[in-house]
């Protein structure tokens, strides 16, 4: 088996969205070296949540309906919610209903700026898968 050759093989870049890319070794170090992902909104929870906040039209969303949205249990998307906090992406409310306790979280313009920096990079990869780039 040759060490050196040039195709080592088929290299693959695994992104959250399940795309499975094929490079040559040159164009695959190039590309990582280009791309910028955000590791704050890659994982695949803190992306969810970021992408549901987003996706409504006043950019707001209460605890209980994102936890039923995301299928998250409270304790992971407390600690997903406060790393997203922590980054300025959110802005995490706390307030009463009635006489029920009430949390809101809302995105912020440092949040918006982020998931749109973080799309044109999947956005970058895609170009890239096919062939367009």
């Amino acid at each position: 088996m040759e060490r050196h050759c040039f195709w080592r093989g088929i290299y693959y870049l695994f992104c959250n969205f399940n795309i499975i890319i094929p490079f040559r070794e040159g164009e695959m170090k190039k590309v990582i070296k280009e791309l910028k992902i955000d590791k704050v909104i890659h994982e695949r929870a803190r992306l969810l949540i970021m992408t549901v906040v987003a996706s409504r039209p006043d950019k707001k969303i209460g605890f209980n309906d994102l936890k039923d949205i995301s299928q998250l249990t409270s304790g992971n998307l407390s600690i997903q919610l406060k790393k997203l906090e922590e980054e300025d992406y959110l802005k995490i409310v706390k307030g009463y209903k009635g006489n029920r306790p009430y949390t809101e979280i809302e995105l912020t313009e440092k949040g918006k700026r982020a998931l749109e920096e973080y799309l044109e990079e999947m956005e970058k990869i895609l170009k890239i898968y096919r062939g367009e780039v």
